[in-house]
């Protein structure tokens, strides 16, 4: 069955949820462990950076004015490496892409409006699971909770994200792709904080599984780059939204991907989201990660960055 699971649209309450001691002191247990392992994790990050890694340049877009980031070309690891993942994340393989510029943050509810009001495209609108009701028409521009002009834009569909990347004269990341930058050019990124299943959350959302010992501020989506930034000094890879690459997903396309720049199975009927969202747990959030969606709707926790490939003249965008 394909991850669609990964994608939640939002908090909803669940009844008759019995609180004994012992699940008490199994739950905080289980948060001192994920403390634990996080600090391996980032003792092993900080020495596991691939000798041929290069110092990232920076460019503008001409068109959206966006920051991007040149990710280098060369191999790198793809799937996961510790060995805690789900089984599409296997087998770790070896993968080569050609150099490419991402965006260094997500698209903006700013820079989306920009091409709403240029082209005509339909403005954010879609799904929303409020208390177990699915509201049809949920407008997040007039949501004070995602409708800042910095926040990531959300309520986007597959289509939408792909009609915007062809707006600025870019593209949706392959998933290769988006792996690779955001890893930062680590075996095992380093990790940092950023705006997912936390306190903040659970004060809203009692009954949400979060991490309650780490507080990001943010009950919904947060501005984008108020974080740390990966090795690269891309923002918010891990968490706020979900990020939608090119790619169809199967489940065992990394048994048959080719090595060099690959680019996903040639059909299917859901697409890759990668990254984890602002209600996303911790296990969402590793690198390796995969989850999906129907590309044609409209999630509340889903957006989007855009790549540009190397231009042959002058290495620019």
């Amino acid at each position: 069955m394909a991850n669609e699971h990964r994608i939640v649209e939002t908090p909803t309450a669940r009844s008759d949820v019995k609180k004994h001691s012992i699940i008490t002191f199994i739950f905080l247990f289980a948060g001192l462990a994920v403390v634990v392992i996080a600090l391996k994790l980032f003792a092993i990050s900080v020495t596991n950076k691939p000798s041929n890694a290069v110092e990232s340049q920076a460019v503008i877009s001409p068109i959206d004015d966006a920051p991007m980031i040149l990710i280098p070309s060369g191999e790198f690891q793809m799937g996961d490496y510790l060995g805690n993942g789900e089984e599409d994340e296997h087998p770790l393989h070896t993968v080569y892409l050609n150099a490419f510029y991402i965006d260094k943050y997500e698209v903006t509810n700013a820079q989306y409006r920009r091409f709403v009001q240029a082209t005509g495209h339909r403005p954010p609108m879609g799904y929303r699971d409020v208390n177990g009701e699915l509201q049809v028409i949920f407008k997040p521009w007039l949501d004070k909770n995602f409708n800042d002009d910095n926040m990531p834009v959300v309520c986007v569909s597959w289509d939408d994200a792909v009609a915007y990347s062809e707006w600025v004269g870019k593209r949706l990341p392959t998933e290769a792709e988006w792996e690779k930058a955001a890893r930062g050019g680590y075996l095992v990124p380093r990790l940092g904080m950023g705006n997912f299943a936390d306190k903040a959350l659970k004060d809203k959302f009692p009954e949400m599984n979060c991490l309650e010992i780490y507080n990001d501020k943010y009950v919904y989506t947060a501005p984008v780059g108020k974080f740390d930034s990966n090795g690269y000094g891309l923002y918010d890879v891990m968490g706020n939204v979900w990020e939608w690459c090119f790619d169809w997903y199967n489940r065992n396309y990394y048994s048959k991907s080719p090595k060099k720049n690959p680019q996903g199975p040639d059909s299917g009927t859901i697409r890759v989201v990668r990254g984890g969202a602002w209600y996303s747990p911790l296990q969402d959030l590793r690198v390796s990660s995969r989850g999906s969606g129907n590309p044609s709707y409209w999630y509340l926790g889903v957006g989007f960055r855009c790549v540009k490939g190397i231009s042959s003249k002058n290495g620019g965008i």
